[in-house]
């Protein structure tokens, strides 16, 4: 069979028993086809691969060659993602999934250690200043936001959490204690800003080596270490500073409109308390008064 005339001598048996060769009824002729023959789900395929620009991210890249198949080959022709981008695909929407319920676990467990709706909402609203650090360093550095970049988004929801947390921590206690709300942020933003700088300066110069990294795998790394350097450092030295001020939101949102039944009854006991501390300090002023009055007395008949 390595030859033509070797299969035209290959014969087969008719009906009456001869054996007729191949070249009595079949013509051959030379055509140029593929060696091989790609299929994709039983259809002829053409496999393309695709170099992803540099600055670019694959995302941008998906969606792009997305438009440009559609622009070119129309309705005629079909097209499948496979390999890294088919799974880059699939996993994208779990990632808003991951998002979501992270915030849901931070609300939930922070309602319940404050015992509020409002106070919760004061620590998130401070993850946004995490996200525009990731934002500028990705453009600083060049690099597209990646799944190494979300992974440090996710590390850095906790760790912004956790700074603002102290804050609102100690505004809370503040606040049960009599202090207006605006006394009792601006009070829990000086007590803890600079312990808040501090572990905050130190997490981002231990993380910064990851931003130099070489070698195989550095692209992780570097995108890694980009996202939690820039957004623990905007985080720590911005977000720490508008805390009170989302608390003092917050906790206004409570006391006047979502419960303000109880706080009425909270500031009444609270002008009650201040009632009976002057109360006190006024018997203590009177009494001391009257003592004076009677050493004087005594002085006199003495004299």
């Amino acid at each position: 069979r390595s030859t033509i005339d070797d299969v035209k001598r290959i014969g087969i048996q008719n009906s009456n028993g001869n054996i007729v060769p191949f070249s009595s009824f079949v013509e051959f002729e030379y055509q140029t086809n593929p060696a091989t023959i790609s299929r994709y789900n039983l259809y002829s395929s053409a496999e393309i691969n695709i170099d992803v620009a540099s600055g670019s991210s694959s995302g941008t890249a998906i969606i792009q060659t997305e438009k440009l198949v559609n622009k070119v080959l129309g309705n005629n022709f079909g097209y499948q993602w496979t390999g890294t981008a088919l799974q880059e695909m699939q996993s994208g929407s779990s990632m808003l999934v991951v998002f979501v319920l992270a915030f849901f676990m931070i609300v939930l467990v922070l309602a319940a250690q404050y015992e509020s709706w409002t106070s919760p909402f004061a620590v998130i609203l401070s993850v946004g200043f995490a996200v525009l650090g990731i934002t500028i360093g990705c453009l600083v550095w060049g690099l597209p936001i990646s799944i190494y970049s979300q992974i440090g988004l996710i590390l850095l929801i906790a760790l912004s959490a956790k700074n603002s947390i102290l804050i609102v921590a100690f505004a809370r206690d503040n606040r049960f204690t009599g202090m207006s709300i605006r006394e009792s942020a601006l009070d829990a933003g000086n007590i803890r800003l600079r312990p808040i700088l501090m572990t905050s300066m130190a997490f981002v110069l231990g993380v910064m080596p990851l931003m130099f990294a070489t070698g195989a795998g550095a692209q992780s790394r570097i995108s890694l270490g980009v996202a939690v350097v820039f957004g623990m450092a905007v985080n720590g030295i911005f977000g720490t500073l508008f805390v009170p001020n989302f608390f003092e939101l917050m906790q206004r949102i409570e006391e006047n409109v979502l419960q303000k039944p109880k706080w009425s009854r909270i500031k009444k006991g609270f002008a009650e308390k201040a009632a009976e501390k002057q109360a006190e300090e006024n018997g203590t002023s009177n009494s001391d008064s009257s003592s004076a009055k009677d050493s004087n007395q005594n002085d006199d008949n003495i004299v």
